[in-house]
């Protein structure tokens, strides 16, 4: 129960954000607005002129919208209130990520980098035309997961890239707690907004899901342990194709040639792997 209060919580959090900010961005001027104006001697008397309703009826419409309007104002306030404190939030931890990314080495990172890019090649992922791309993300304990290393052999697509991944979010949180996730039913990027309510569905907020750049329609997502079975790391392989891959390929391929490129390089640097609260757009 005390799970289930806490989820309702960050839920009805998440609507007011969401809904509240571009609640009060138009809608509640707007309405303000026709109440005020509705109450003007002139709007009355034209209005009751030309429309089957008394002055006095209007001038109640006019005090309605205004009342109506003030009280929507407040949950509008508390949502930007809230969309500030999580942008400062997110300053400070891309600050922390920077702290942590520089207690990696780069000896460390270019070994993430050459495992990652022969699982990539093991995959068939470097053939010409591929929109394919594959991220290796590391869970330091706090939560949410920092990049190691991606490939991809569109250039634009292979960038590094400043995201929230929480734990419980999108493809990767599924990922992290059953082992691995499958999933190609996400629309085509032209249908931006399918592809945020699809996105929202998988726990990933408006404001994370539409700074995606590479807006997918495959997400296979593989966790990685250790050999005594210490959650390590997730790999998300993404595809605009969705039927580029089939699942049981895939779990086949990281059961064995997949974990066997990846888990090595994870033990050896897992007491150095950055204590990360988000990823950042600058190399690592």
């Amino acid at each position: 129960m005390p799970k289930a209060k806490k989820l309702l919580r960050h839920a009805i959090a998440d609507a007011l954000v969401d809904w509240g900010v571009p609640l009060g961005a138009w809608f509640i001027p707007v309405l303000i607005g026709i109440g005020a104006f509705t109450l003007t001697d002139e709007a009355t008397q034209f209005l009751a002129k030309h429309l089957a309703w008394t002055e006095t009826g209007w001038r109640y419409f006019g005090w309605t919208c205004l009342g109506i309007g003030a009280l929507l104002y407040f949950p509008s306030a508390i949502a930007s209130i809230r969309r500030k404190k999580r942008v400062t939030q997110l300053e400070a931890r891309e600050r922390d990520l920077k702290e942590a990314l520089d207690g990696v080495s780069s000896d460390a990172l270019k070994v993430f980098d050459q495992h990652l890019l022969r699982v990539a090649e093991a995959l068939a992922l470097n053939r010409p035309g591929a929109t394919d791309r594959i991220t290796l993300y590391a869970n330091g304990g706090t939560g949410y997961f920092t990049a190691l290393a991606r490939y991809s052999p569109d250039p634009v697509l292979r960038r590094k890239t400043s995201k929230i991944y929480h734990e419980e979010q999108g493809c990767i949180g599924k990922a992290w707690r059953k082992g691995e996730h499958f999933d190609n039913e996400y629309p085509d990027s032209r249908n931006e907004e399918g592809w945020l309510k699809r996105a929202k569905r998988d726990g990933l907020p408006w404001d994370v899901a539409s700074k995606i750049r590479m807006k997918s329609r495959l997400y296979y997502g593989y966790r990685i342990d250790s050999r005594s079975q210490e959650s390590l790391a997730v790999v998300i392989l993404e595809s605009t194709e969705p039927n580029r891959y089939l699942p049981s390929d895939l779990r086949e391929f990281f059961d064995h040639k997949g974990k066997e490129l990846l888990q090595p390089p994870l033990e050896q640097f897992a007491s150095s792997l950055p204590q990360a609260t988000v990823a950042r757009e600058a190399g690592f």
